[in-house]
C-alpha cells in the first residue's frame, strides 16, 4: 500500500498537467471554430420574421437612422426589412406622387418701406444705438501733473451714472468726476464705463527734466602773486540734476587772471577783475586780486587720501596754501600748481591736524587719517604697513580630524592691505591637537577636544578655532568583522539544513507507521 502511495504522488503531477494542457487544447479549438451566434448577448441576431398580420412597430421620430449592418457572415435566414416609420396613429396609406412638388423661393425682403395692399404701414424703425465719446483717447503727462478726462454720451437714457478707474494707480490715480493725476512714471489705462457701455484712454506719465537750482563756490575770494595759480571749485545743485552740464570760466580782464575750461586761474599782470562762473542755467562769480610780488615756481601734488581700515577717504575737501579740492570715489586728489615752498595740508574741518612738507616738484604723496591725525606716507606700501589689522577669520572656525592627521589652519584679516608683523597660534589642550607657534599646522594627538588661538601684530585682532580629534580605527579590524560575520552566517545555514533534513525524516517515518497501521486493519 505504501509503495502505491508513493507510485501515485509521482505519477498525479504528470496527469495533472496532461489533464490541464489537455483542457487548453480544447479551449483553443473550440475558440477557433465558428459559433452559432450568440442570442443572449449584447448584440443578439434577430431571427423571427415578421408577419403581414402584425402592425410594424411604431417610432417616436419621424425620421430613422439606417439599420447597423451585422459584420456576420449572412445565415439562411432572411434580411429583416427596416422597420416603417410611423406616426402613433397610423394615417390610411396615401400613394406618394410620381413626381416631387416645385420648390419656390420665398418672397424677396426689401430694406426699403412699401405699403402693403391692405394699406397697412409695415415701416420698421431704424436701431438706434447708444454710444460714449471720450474728449483724448491718448495723452502724455509729467509726474505730478493733472488733467480733466470729458465724455459725453448719444441715445444713453437710462443709463446708469459714468464710473471711472484706472489699471494702474502707482502711474495715474481717477476720481470719480474723471480728474486724473499723474503719480510716477509709467503707463496706464483709464476706463469709462456706464451700463454696457464702455471706453478708455491711455496714458503716459514721466518724471520732469531735473535741472540744477544753484551754483555754488567754494572760495569766491583770491589774492595771488604774479606767476602763480590758483584753482576755482564750482559745483552744481543738486548733485543728480547736474550731470550732464559744463561748467564754464569766463575772465573778465585776461590782463590780470586768465582761466581754462577746468577753472584753473593764474595770474598774469598785478590788478583785480572777476571770473564769470555758468552753467546749468545758473551762474556765480570770483573775485581775484593779484599784486606785483613775483610767486614762487609752482609745481603738481596729487595723491590719496585712506582711513585706519586702508579704505579710501571720497568727499572731502583738503586745503593747501589758500588752495582747496576734493577726493573722488578712490580718494584721488589733485592741486596742478602749488608753489613750491614749506606747507601744510590739512582737512576742511581738521584744521586742529595738519600735515607739514615741503613740495619740491610735482608730487605725488600718500595720506593715512586715522585717530584724528593727518600722516604723510612716502609710499603706499609704507602706509598699509601703518594699517591697524581689526578683524581677522579662520576659513573653518570648526575642524574635525582623527588621531595622528595633521591640518593647516587658514585665516584672513582685514584691512587686507595692512602688514603682518606678528603672528602666534596657541593650542588649550596640547595633548589632544598641538600647533607649531608660527606656520598653524594642528597635529592631532588624541581623541578629545582643544581651541586653537591666533594673535596678530601683538593681540591686534585674534580668533579661535575648535579642533575635534576623533580615535584612529584599526585597519586589521574589519577585515575581522567580515570573517566572523561570514563563519556565524555558515553556520546558520549548516543548522538550518540539519533542522530541514531532520524534519523530513520525521515526516517520512509518521507516514510509513500509518502505512503499516493500514496493513494490519486490513488483514484483520
Amino acid at each position: 500500500m505504501l509503495k502505491f502511495r508513493k507510485k501515485l504522488n509521482r505519477v498525479l503531477p504528470v496527469i495533472t498537467a496532461a489533464a490541464l494542457l489537455a483542457g487548453i487544447s480544447a479551449s483553443v479549438y473550440a475558440y477557433s471554430e465558428p459559433s452559432e451566434p450568440n442570442f443572449f448577448g449584447p448584440f443578439p441576431h434577430i431571427t423571427s420574421e415578421t408577419t403581414e398580420d402584425e402592425p410594424p412597430e411604431e417610432s417616436t421620430t419621424e425620421e430613422t437612422e439606417p439599420p447597423v449592418t451585422d459584420p456576420e457572415p449572412p445565415t439562411t435566414t432572411p434580411p429583416i426589412e427596416p422597420p416603417v416609420t410611423t406616426t402613433p396613429t397610423p394615417p390610411p396609406p396615401v400613394t406618394p406622387p410620381t413626381t416631387p412638388p416645385p420648390v419656390t423661393d420665398p418672397p424677396p425682403v426689401s430694406d426699403t418701406t412699401t405699403p402693403s395692399d391692405s394699406g397697412s404701414d409695415t415701416t420698421t424703425p431704424p436701431v438706434v444705438y447708444a454710444t460714449i465719446t471720450l474728449g483724448f483717447y491718448e495723452y502724455n503727462m509729467l509726474t505730478g501733473d493733472s488733467v480733466q478726462l470729458t465724455y459725453q454720451l448719444e441715445n444713453a437714457e437710462g443709463y446708469p451714472p459714468v464710473t471711472f478707474s484706472s489699471s494702474d494707480t502707482n502711474v495715474v490715480t481717477v476720481d470719480e468726476l474723471g480728474y486724473i493725476t499723474a503719480v510716477g512714471p509709467g503707463i496706464a489705462t483709464v476706463y469709462v464705463i456706464t451700463g454696457g457701455l464702455n471706453a478708455s484712454a491711455i496714458i503716459g506719465v514721466t518724471d520732469p527734466v531735473k535741472t540744477p537750482d544753484s551754483l555754488e563756490v567754494e572760495q569766491s575770494e583770491f589774492t595771488l602773486n604774479v606767476g602763480a595759480a590758483a584753482q576755482i571749485n564750482a559745483r552744481l545743485f543738486p548733485e543728480d540734476a547736474a550731470e550732464g552740464y559744463a561748467i564754464i570760466y569766463t575772465s573778465e580782464d585776461t590782463a590780470v587772471v586768465t582761466v581754462d575750461g577746468n577753472g584753473l586761474m593764474t595770474a598774469v599782470g598785478e590788478g583785480q577783475t572777476r571770473i564769470h562762473i555758468e552753467g546749468g542755467g545758473q551762474s556765480a562769480y570770483v573775485n581775484v586780486t593779484v599784486s606785483a610780488d613775483v610767486a614762487f615756481v609752482t609745481a603738481s601734488l596729487s595723491g590719496y587720501l585712506y582711513d585706519g581700515n586702508g579704505k579710501p577717504i571720497s568727499g572731502v575737501h583738503l586745503v593747501v596754501d589758500n588752495l582747496s579740492t576734493v577726493t573722488d570715489l578712490n580718494g584721488y586728489f589733485l592741486f596742478q600748481q602749488v608753489e613750491q615752498k614749506a606747507l601744510s595740508i590739512y582737512i576742511q574741518g581738521a584744521e586742529y591736524a595738519p600735515c607739514q612738507f615741503t613740495l619740491g616738484g610735482d608730487t605725488v604723496m600718500y595720506l593715512l587719517f586715522n585717530n584724528n591725525v593727518l600722516t604723510r606716507m612716502e609710499s603706499y606700501e609704507a602706509l598699509v604697513g601703518q594699517l591697524a589689522i581689526n578683524k581677522v577669520t579662520f576659513s573653518f572656525p570648526t575642524v574635525v580630524l582623527t588621531a595622528g592627521e595633521e591640518y593647516s589652519l587658514d585665516y584672513l584679516y582685514e584691512p587686507k592691505d595692512a602688514s603682518v608683523t606678528d603672528i602666534s597660534y596657541e593650542s588649550s589642550n596640547p595633548l589632544v591637537a598641538a600647533v607649531g607657534q608660527i606656520d598653524g599646522v594642528v597635529t592631532a594627538k588624541t581623541p578629545g577636544e582643544a581651541i586653537i588661538t591666533l594673535l596678530l601684530n601683538g593681540g591686534q585682532a585674534e580668533a579661535t578655532c575648535i579642533i575635534t580629534v576623533n580615535a584612529k580605527e584599526s585597519t586589521a579590524f574589519s577585515p575581522l568583522i567580515i570573517i566572523i560575520e561570514s563563519l556565524i552566517c555558515i553556520a546558520a545555514a549548516g543548522i538550518t539544513i540539519f533542522l530541514y533534513k531532520r524534519y523530513k525524516k520525521t515526516l517520512i517515518n509518521s507516514l510509513d507507521d500509518e502505512d503499516e497501521d493500514d496493513d494490519l486493519h486490513d488483514i484483520e
